[in-house]
């Protein structure tokens, strides 16, 4: 479970990631002012320091940091992203305002991580909803169990 974590914080979507939502993301972990990365300095310092906290042990990050990257990366695949924009689509929101779609670096930000992330801070009704839709696919073990069984 660990590593899907760590698969998810790539180095390729650290170089790419909207560092505002990140600065949300570590807000919601080190909400005491003990943040590991300071947010206030150049992109390129900012963004070396998100890769030196993520390549530290699992075990060394915020537990808070933990579960949340956990739940984005249930929904950061391309079928998560498909149930984000369907329930954003069925709710009637807008997951990005028009100056967030015309922004530099569009099409990145419209990769599935990046809409987890951005629907996990920005739009948590969409993605809760999204997020128990996956759940309610996802084969149950008793469901497993019962079918070796017979």
């Amino acid at each position: 479970m660990a590593s899907d974590v760590k698969k998810f914080m790539r180095e390729r979507f650290l170089a790419q990631v909207d560092l505002e939502l990140m600065q949300a993301l570590f807000a919601r972990s080190f909400a005491d002012g003990q943040c590991p990365v300071a947010f206030d300095r150049e992109t390129p310092a900012v963004r070396e320091a998100l890769r030196a906290y993520f390549d530290e042990p699992i075990t060394t990050w915020s537990e808070g940091m933990i579960a949340d990257l956990h739940r984005i990366a249930e929904l950061g695949t391309n079928d998560g992203l498909q149930l984000i924009l369907n329930e954003a689509r069925r709710q009637g929101v807008t997951l990005y305002s028009e100056r967030e779609r015309s922004a530099d670096g569009a099409p990145t930000k419209f990769e599935a991580k990046h809409v987890a992330l951005h629907a996990y801070l920005k739009h948590p009704q969409v993605f809760e909803a999204a997020a128990d839709f996956l759940a309610l696919r996802a084969p149950s073990a008793m469901a497993d169990t019962s079918r070796t069984n017979s």
